[in-house]
């Protein structure tokens, strides 16, 4: 069998390894039960001023117009894309009806971990 942690490694002897059963691909399923308070600086310098402008506007469930009246934007998909996406997919924000993300009746919401990046950017 090939040294398989040699930095240059023969792409045919790998195969060969690999499909005779010899290696196997080493899976280790990541968990995040939940995000500490000290993973949040990490991620504080990576945000956006407009995301924080979203968060701090937030209070309760609003709806996409009542968030663009309180942050005085007129561009629909401007502050879809820059604001609202980037806060949804890093899991600050979240839909009121996940199911249905062109509802009507859709309203947005922070979460846990967007009122701890709040609160740990205020304490900046």
């Amino acid at each position: 069998m090939p040294d398989l942690t040699s930095p240059v490694l023969n792409l045919k002897q790998c195969k060969s390894c690999y499909s005779a059963g010899e290696v196997t691909p080493e899976v280790t399923p990541e968990v995040t039960p939940e995000v500490t308070p000290e993973v949040i600086p990490e991620v504080i310098p990576e945000v956006i001023p407009e995301v924080i402008q979203l968060l701090a506007s937030m209070q309760g469930e609003m709806s996409r117009v009542e968030l663009m009246a309180v942050l005085g934007l007129k561009d629909a998909k401007h502050f879809r894309q820059h604001y609202l996406h980037t806060a949804i997919q890093e899991g600050w924000v979240a839909m009121t009806i996940p199911d249905k993300p062109r509802s009507r009746l859709q309203k947005y919401r922070l979460t846990p971990l967007g009122k701890m990046l709040l609160a740990a950017k205020e304490t900046d």
